[in-house]
């Protein structure tokens, strides 16, 4: 049987070892974070892959895959607080945000800064739109930075280890991703529903007192 895609790129990175597969791990998710169109959750199972593998440490793994994400993320913001829509002028920017879609993420920003920065680290694909038109629409740096954290705190540990859970059978391991970024997406929607209705139900209680 010939091999598939996803056999040869396991075959190449299962040779990465040390501190030249956390550089790599590293050098992958920073440019992901910049605009890369490259699947970030995929380098995130292949690190825990490569730690099943015993070729790195899984919690150092967690850490670099952490460090790496949060820095991509920070820089991306910082580049459109600094030079705001100038920065659309250059070509891989205008392609990654589009005037349209600023102007429809800066309008969800006024209404829920931190919902957006919070659930735009689960929405594959729009993630680094979201980064940078956070930074050109004047979100605070802090909401931005806190909101970031909390969400690949949950994200990040999670895919890394799932790539080590399932190590044996690294398929798996993405079939489980793709189902779970939209479990995950529909707790926080209940989440939101329940904290949603039970501010307006406290409303309603207090007023008939």
């Amino acid at each position: 049987m010939e091999p598939t895609f996803l056999d040869q790129v396991l075959d190449k990175v299962s040779q990465l070892e040390g501190g030249y597969a956390y550089g790599t791990i590293f050098g992958i998710l920073f440019a992901c974070g910049m605009g890369l169109p490259v699947p970030e959750d995929i380098t995130l199972v292949i690190a825990g892959y490569l730690s099943y593998l015993e070729n790195i440490e899984l919690l150092t793994a967690m850490i670099v895959c952490m460090v790496g994400v949060l820095v991509g993320d920070a820089i991306l913001f910082g580049l459109g607080r600094i030079y705001g829509k100038r920065i659309l002028k250059l070509p891989v920017f205008r392609s990654l945000l589009t005037p349209t879609r600023l102007q429809y993420m800066t309008e969800k920003f006024q209404r829920n800064s931190r919902k957006v920065c919070f659930l735009a680290r689960f929405m594959a694909g729009l993630r680094a739109p979201t980064y940078l038109a956070a930074g050109i629409s004047g979100v605070k740096l802090s909401t931005f930075l806190i909101m970031d954290t909390l969400a690949a705190i949950i994200s990040v540990p999670l895919w890394v280890y799932l790539g080590f859970y399932f190590g044996g059978e690294i398929d798996v391991a993405f079939h489980y991703m793709r189902r779970a970024e939209r479990y995950i997406l529909l707790a926080l929607a209940l989440i939101g529903a329940y904290f949603i209705l039970k501010a307006i139900f406290g409303k309603y209680s207090s007023a008939q007192k």
